[in-house]
């Protein structure tokens, strides 16, 4: 594993036989960049990750692989988009496909083939999603 500053903050690089894969666990546990290099040295990208000019532009960007929870979607109520209504009949709002893509995370492993990490509700996700997960 290897720490690459990017856009003021630091991603990381993994290199696990012939996949390199970067993140940023602590920032939507999204898998950013994932490419193969093959037999004969040409690279294959598999997963993308664009070109930003700054990291503000992070949660919205278009690319890699985010964690998706608990909505893969857009969710609707009654018509109304970002919202939802949840089996206690209370009307919540909730971000384009989920929480987690723009939540914060820690980590509880981290090696050199790659990390797992917990998400950590922060006030606005547990008003949006107050059951236990």
């Amino acid at each position: 594993m290897e720490k690459v500053p990017y856009l003021g903050q630091e991603l990381m690089r993994w290199q696990v036989g012939s996949s390199t894969f970067l993140a940023m666990p602590e920032r939507g546990a999204r898998l950013m960049h994932w490419h193969l290099t093959l037999g004969d040295g040409s690279v294959r990208d598999i997963i993308y990750w664009p070109e930003l000019q700054s990291a503000d532009e992070f949660v919205k960007t278009r690319g890699g692989n985010p964690i998706l929870f608990p909505f893969n979607a857009r969710t609707f109520d009654q018509g109304d988009i970002h919202l939802w209504r949840g089996p206690d009949g209370v009307r919540r709002p909730m971000p384009m496909h989920g929480l987690a893509r723009q939540g914060k995370f820690k980590f509880t492993r981290c090696d050199a083939r790659g990390f797992a990490a917990q998400f950590i509700p922060d006030a606005e996700a547990k008003a949006a999603y107050p059951f236990f997960f």
